[in-house]
């Protein structure tokens, strides 16, 4: 199972409704900052962001793909920006009993692990932070695998757990 992984889009979808119509993926986790208020001709898992134009979506969602459990946010209500507030969502995921987090918020992308809990952060596909614009795909199987990509469709991360 393929799963699109996007965040702070912004209003931009143009490379995520292209991705979407490969027809590759399963699902789309949009970890907000979508502003799209009225949704998409798709049915995204989509959460809540910063920006006032975000839609009506919920500031989180837990997701079971395969035996996992995925959370989804954006971010923002734990000062991600600093060690505090990453420390603080690492501490909320081991309270859920989580797998994976997908987040946004710093339009930078980055996927590590810590307490055996998979983060992941697909980066922004419009308005980068770190000078690469980015998205992310996870596989879900007998092992996770998460790829981040550029807008040229080239893997710039890879990570693996069984």
């Amino acid at each position: 199972m393929k799963i699109l992984v996007v965040s702070d889009t912004h209003g931009n979808d143009n490379k995520l409704y292209d991705l979407w119509e490969t027809g590759m993926y399963s699902d789309v986790f949009h970890c907000g900052d979508s502003e799209v208020l009225n949704g998409y001709y798709f049915n995204p898992k989509i959460v809540k962001g910063n920006s006032y134009l975000d839609g009506d979506y919920p500031l989180e969602r837990i997701v079971n793909i395969n035996g996992k459990k995925v959370l989804i946010l954006h971010g923002h209500t734990y000062n991600i920006y600093n060690r505090l507030g990453i420390s603080k969502l690492q501490k909320y995921a081991r309270n859920l009993s989580v797998n994976i987090v997908c987040y946004g918020h710093t339009h930078r992308s980055k996927v590590y692990e810590s307490d055996g809990i998979i983060f992941l952060n697909p980066g922004s596909m419009t308005l980068p932070r770190d000078d690469t614009a980015s998205y992310a795909v996870i596989e879900i199987a007998d092992k996770v695998s998460i790829s981040i990509f550029n807008m040229l469709d080239e893997e710039i991360g890879y990570y693996e757990k069984s």
